[in-house]
């Protein structure tokens, strides 16, 4: 999706299409953000997700990202979206533990954070098995330059994922709900 919205497509939104089929309240809010007339409203429950800050307490722009290794693979390349000023959002299903450490060091030595509006953390299954729920946070607070930091279970492959939004200033986390 980040590619996408390199590429001057226009708005567009990452959604796990299989949530439909296994998560009625998933299935109902993507009903009304997406089958209605016009654009996804902004603080749309479907692609403003409830939030915990480590780092700071809002964050607002665009967001960008992905899928850790599929953000590594772009980087350097026309496809890696400009993360000035943006929400950078990353989630990963599969890399452990070590395997996240070096995508992040990738990303940071890549400059990909350095004028970025704040970091968004989904769901790093593979890690949050192995070592809990705030490994990755842990982790980040000590690669990822000072901006702010969030997590979320709204973005990720399993359920209770939702969607995500690449549009310019279509969330605003700082009025989000902050929840553990």
């Amino acid at each position: 999706m980040s590619a996408l919205h390199a590429s001057g497509a226009g708005p567009s939104l990452l959604f796990n299409t299989k949530l439909l089929g296994t998560n009625d309240e998933v299935a109902a809010l993507f009903a009304d953000a997406c089958l209605g007339p016009g654009p996804i409203p902004a603080r749309h429950p479907l692609v403003t997700p409830e939030v915990r800050f480590v780092r700071g307490s809002s964050m607002d722009g665009t967001v960008v990202g992905g899928n850790l290794t599929a953000m590594r693979s772009l980087t350097g390349t026309r496809w890696f979206p400009s993360t000035r000023g943006a929400i950078v959002a990353l989630e990963a299903l599969n890399p452990d533990y070590t395997e996240a450490l070096v995508g992040f060091h990738h990303l940071r030595q890549a400059g990909v954070f350095e004028g970025a509006a704040g970091l968004l953390l989904g769901q790093f299954t593979e890690v949050e098995k192995q070592h809990g729920p705030d490994a990755v946070p842990a982790l980040v607070r000590e690669i990822v330059p000072n901006i702010p930091i969030a997590t979320t279970a709204h973005f990720g492959r399993p359920s209770p994922s939702r969607g995500r939004a690449a549009q310019p200033q279509l969330t605003d986390f700082g009025d989000a709900t902050l929840g553990s």
